[in-house]
């Protein structure tokens, strides 16, 4: 991303957060950004954060962060470094030498991600099961990804954070959260652009794998 195209993103980010605020679903939380110089938006939950606050507080943020992956391996993240792909839950809370995942209760299969964004798209999916090998050698850059943490199940536990904050409870469910986001989209047709390279990537996996069925009796999963 080029200077001059950063700087767009951000200042659109600071009017966005000044106009439309974001919505925090924990009340302690919302007191405590007020208090800190936010002001109140058009729900209970919803703060509209300024732009000096805004400013104030990055200035804070350290501007180099190591991120460990399960590998062992690390990757710093800093002004000029290239993109991180992130896998849920990216948020975690630190204290002392122990880490508490900041997450729903939820447990979600991909196929159920998959069909919960479907509906709330207002349409039914039509799943189609690929090895991740395939994809991961029709496109490589998804291909790092699905061969490292999303090839391993895992259910993320909030017991330890409960220990920390007894009353906390996701209060947004994933479906309900995916609707809003889509509704976001829906209200402005600017906002609905279909990437051409993920759209043509997406049917030449589907048309691959279909090929490998060629031949085979009934034409195996389409």
């Amino acid at each position: 991303m080029r200077a001059e195209d950063a700087e767009r993103v951000h200042e659109a980010s600071l009017r966005i957060l000044d106009e439309i605020g974001v919505r925090l679903e924990h009340d302690g939380i919302v007191e405590r950004v007020l208090a800190a110089g936010a002001r109140p938006g058009k729900g209970p939950h919803d703060v509209r954060l300024p732009p000096a606050m805004v400013r104030d507080h990055l200035a804070l943020a350290p501007r180099r962060v190591e991120l460990a992956g399960r590998d062992g391996t690390t990757t710093t993240l800093e002004p000029g470094s290239e993109t991180v792909f992130w896998t849920t839950p990216v948020l975690y809370l630190w204290t002392g030498t122990e880490r508490r995942p900041v997450t729903s209760d939820e447990v979600l299969t991909w196929d159920a991600i998959y069909a919960a964004i479907a509906r709330a798209a207002g349409v039914e999916a039509k799943l189609v099961h690929v090895p991740s090998a395939l994809i991961a050698a029709l496109v490589p850059d998804r291909g790092a990804s699905l061969l490292g943490d999303k090839a391993h199940g895992s259910v993320f536990d909030n017991a330890k954070l409960r220990r920390l904050v007894p009353g906390f409870e996701a209060r947004v469910s994933f479906a309900e959260g995916i609707a809003r986001s889509i509704a976001w989209f829906d209200a402005d047709p600017a906002r609905r652009v279909v990437s051409p390279v993920a759209n043509d990537n997406i049917e030449r996996v589907l048309a691959a794998w279909g090929r490998a069925w060629d031949g085979l009796p009934g034409g195996g999963p389409r």
